[in-house]
């Protein structure tokens, strides 16, 4: 059908209209609006539109959804006096036909409930153009997303008739019979004039119980305190009786129940509408409690949690972010998410996301650094979720745990692992070069002192060998702190004074200088003298190096605390705090991972061996050590020891009769050291002989004692290869002969047997390579 053909249909139709077949008409009308774009534009044609709706035995108003008035009908200007002109817009109407502003204030607020449903079509007085005052029922028809046409029938003959609010009154309660909510009729004293069947079912009253509204607050109300809070708001200005309430009303059987009121004042009766919205505020409650729940669980959260929308900008976080990060919650919210993000990371973000978005994954667990406001980092573990709101994707839910902490153990762990490995070679490689150290440091001390008479370049020839078998050795010791068998024998000692000596020792000369603090009182720990020396020395030598037109080191030794808050890898426990700071160059960023690691260095004339022996030594002495450093400002080294209860040093005294010779049994795998020993002990004035395995030294033993010739003293090397070394020798020998003395002696152990040799059962230790000297004060002190 053509559009003009259509016109003529509407118009054929208006020409014999009657009131029944309005409803007819306006689905007509109603059709021809939505047929299409094309014909829509037939209806908004206002020339069009008065045509027919001028035909209308009704009054009619046609609006849009910004509240404009397009166009009134001629009935409606007869009926009411005003043209299109006097109300071009709701306000213009509201203004003209309510010039009471309270009353057009109530009004607003009625009409705007009634508007969402229960009094639709309404019944509203108005001042019309002339003043008097006119009496209309509104319907109002949604016709199209854009345009209301809203129908009006002048009631106003109607109202005051005895028979027309009869008819009104049977057709409400014939509705109201049916109706699926309890309704209330009072009048306008407050009687009750009438309760529906349903208001009888779900609450239990009757009209009986109610004679007017006092009796009801009483008895649906009958807690005090609740009673007068609702009189209380009452009461308070700008109340709307006519607007929706909740309250807690206690049923005839003692039940309570939740429910909305809604007043609609008809003539002089009002009718109380009520809905039972007991079971959705018990759902909305327990959803609160989830609710609050949940925002417990995310606000009290240690694990970052972060929202973010479809354009990566943050929009929610929880308290810890700010904590963590040090930026404010307003620095952080509609940001891009990759202003906290380091640079490094962002392709792998950025891949992850694409990832998610083409069903690749769900979700995503890696690890990245984000910026802290200090100009920091974090290391953080990320796991993300893509979130979809009706199959489109409107933000990402990230969840990141700070990993610094597990990172750093992790990096102690392997780092002890790399030095335990190296250890196991260097160990083994002691053993063997420092038996071979004992030989040559021996027979060159022996050539001198056998022959006096060598010129002065043999001298000095035999001290270069002297020196460099001694720089040796202590490349030797070195490497032996790697190993197991470079454990600390442990005394107690002053920490402050072994600390002072170093530094001026290494600073002696140099143009920096040393600035102490040490807390008063420091309590006792103890250290293996030697190793924590070297500890120091390397430590104090890097500081000074640091800073080469020269400076101050600050060494400050306090007590502290560790807990399980401190976020260091040790015991809980008091321990001793050494910390030593320059003022130098600092530490480039890139190395500070590696500054550990066996032999790396950034100095040309380095070994790489300082800080880790110095690391390996700490962490012998149930210590730790770690460090911070910032480029042009300097580093920190912290030291922690653990602190060791006042305790008496226990020392075994040697005999106090001392034979001129005695004889010497000694148990080693290598027959050069025999071969040394034997030529050494002669000078000295002392029988040795020979073993070269554990399993051999009982029948050795017995087979002297039996024709009296008991030795005095026994050497005993720790280890024997494919044979049984000193540590299970000794204890068979102390089964048959507990008196004797045995004194270990080694290069290398894979247990900690020097550091605590008492407790093996030897009664002294020899470390090797040893000078004549060293052996010789051993013999003279146990024989």
């Amino acid at each position: 059908m053509e559009l003009e053909d259509k016109k003529q249909h509407i118009l054929q139709l208006l020409s014999s209209l009657k009131k029944e077949e309005q409803k007819s008409l306006l689905k007509e009308i109603k059709q021809n609006l939505h047929q299409n774009n094309e014909e829509k534009n037939f209806i908004f044609d206002i020339s069009d539109l008065k045509l027919i709706l001028d035909k209308f035995p009704f009054p009619i108003v046609l609006s849009d959804i910004q509240d404009n008035n397009l166009y009134v009908n001629s009935l409606f200007e007869e009926k009411t006096g005003y043209n299109l002109q006097d109300i071009a817009t709701r306000a213009d109407w509201e203004r003209r036909a309510y010039p009471n502003e309270q009353k057009r204030e109530k009004l607003k607020l009625k009409l705007k409930k009634t508007e969402n449903g229960l009094t639709t079509p309404h019944f509203n007085f108005f001042t019309g153009k002339s003043g008097q005052i006119l009496h209309f029922f509104f319907q109002s028809i949604p016709i199209t997303d854009q345009l209301t046409m809203t129908i009006c029938e002048d009631a106003s003959d109607k109202y005051h008739s005895d028979d027309y609010l009869k008819k009104t009154k049977e057709r409400f309660q014939e509705i109201a019979e049916f109706f699926p909510f309890p309704i209330v009729v009072t009048d306008e004293k407050g009687k009750f004039k009438y309760v529906n069947p349903i208001f009888t079912q779900d609450l239990g009253y009757t009209i009986e119980d109610f004679p007017d509204n006092r009796a009801w607050s009483l008895q649906v109300y009958p807690d005090i305190e609740y009673r007068n809070q609702i009189l209380l708001e009452t009461r308070q200005p700008g109340y709307d009786p006519y607007g929706a309430h909740e309250r807690i009303i206690t049923c005839k059987n003692g039940e309570k129940k939740t429910m909305i009121f809604q007043n609609i004042s008809i003539g002089k009766e009002d009718f109380t509408f009520l809905q039972d919205i007991t079971a959705q505020r018990k759902i909305e409650k327990e959803a609160q409690k989830q609710e609050l729940a949940y925002r417990e669980i995310v606000e009290n959260s240690r694990d970052m949690i972060f929202l973010v929308d479809s354009n990566i900008l943050m929009q929610k976080i929880n308290p810890v972010v700010t904590e963590l990060l040090g930026f404010t919650e307003e620095e952080v919210i509609n940001h891009p998410a990759f202003e906290f993000i380091v640079e490094d990371f962002h392709s792998l973000v950025k891949q992850n996301i694409q990832a998610k978005q083409e069903k690749k994954q769900d979700r995503t667990l890696y690890e990245m650094d984000l910026k802290k406001k200090n100009g920091g980092t974090i290391s953080v573990e990320v796991m993300s979720r893509l979130i979809y709101r009706e199959n489109k994707f409107s933000g990402i839910l990230v969840i990141a745990r700070d990993i610094g902490y597990r990172k750093m153990i992790t990096e102690e762990r392997f780092r002890q692992q790399r030095i335990e490995s190296i250890g196991l070679l260097a160990g083994g490689l002691a053993h063997d070069f420092n038996n071979i150290l004992v030989s040559i440091l021996g027979n060159i001390d022996l050539l001198q002192i056998e022959n006096t008479n060598f010129t002065p370049d043999q001298k000095e020839i035999f001290h270069d060998l002297e020196s460099a078998t001694l720089h040796a050795r202590d490349l030797a010791k070195q490497l032996l702190t790697f190993s197991k068998g470079g454990a600390p024998i442990l005394k107690l000692e002053s920490i402050e004074q072994l600390i002072r000596d170093s530094a001026n020792f290494v600073l002696r000369g140099s143009n920096c200088k040393c600035v102490f603090d040490f807390q008063s009182n420091l309590p006792t720990t103890e250290f293996d003298f030697g190793q924590m020396n070297q500890v120091f020395n390397n430590l104090i030598i890097n500081a000074r190096q640091s800073m080469p037109k020269g400076g101050t080191i600050n060494i400050t030794v306090k007590k502290e605390h560790i807990s399980a808050k401190s976020l260091i890898p040790l015991k809980k426990g008091e321990y001793i705090k050494i910390q030593i700071q320059d003022h130098g160059i600092g530490i480039p960023k890139e190395y500070q991972h590696k500054i550990f690691n066996p032999y790396f260095t950034t100095k040309p004339e380095g070994n790489g061996l300082g800080l880790t022996m110095s690391y390996s030594i700490i962490k012998k002495h149930a210590g730790h050590i770690t460090f911070r450093s910032e480029k042009n400002y300097g580093t920190i080294f912290d030291i922690y020891l653990p602190i060791t209860k006042d305790k008496k040093i226990i020392s075994t005294s040697p005999s106090i009769s001392k034979k001129i010779n005695g004889r010497i049994l000694v148990l080693d795998d290598d027959p050069k050291i025999h071969k040394f020993l034997q030529r050494v002990f002669s000078k000295f004035g002392y029988e040795m002989e020979s073993c070269y395995d554990g399993a051999e030294i009982i029948g050795i033993l017995n087979q002297n004692h039996a024709i009296g010739k008991d030795f005095d003293l026994v050497f005993m090397d720790l280890t024997i290869p494919g044979g049984i070394g000193g540590k299970i020798a000794v204890q068979q020998v102390h089964e048959i002969y507990p008196e004797l003395k045995v004194i270990v002696f080694s290069g290398y152990s894979t247990d900690p047997i020097l550091a605590q040799h008492k407790d093996y059962g030897f009664c002294d230790y020899l470390v090797k390579p040893f000078t004549l000297q060293q052996l010789k004060e051993k013999c003279e002190k146990w024989i």
